[in-house]
């Protein structure tokens, strides 16, 4: 996964850019190893929008029954739905 670190120099700052998967337990390992090699000054996550307003509001998830979530909530690749059908 080495070759998902890019690094550019902005103004004089080394900007160090980490492509990760959603729910990659690989992706977390190479941020954290990223992180603890480099030690930027400061770290910046990119989010899309509905994971930026499930920040803004974790109690949501709290009030949201599970049967909903699993029938309702799909990602891209349909992976919810289809874990959710195994069981079934």
């Amino acid at each position: 996964m080495a070759n998902n670190i890019t690094t550019i120099d902005y103004k004089g700052k080394e900007i160090v850019f980490v492509g990760t998967a959603p729910a990659s337990k690989d992706s977390v390992t190479l941020v954290k190893q990223t992180i603890d090699a480099i030690q930027p000054d400061t770290v910046c996550v990119e989010l899309d929008d509905e994971r930026y307003r499930n920040l803004q509001n974790p109690q949501k998830w709290e009030s949201t029954g599970l049967f909903q979530v699993m029938k309702e909530k799909t990602d891209t690749t349909g992976s919810y739905r289809n874990g959710y059908n195994r069981f079934l």
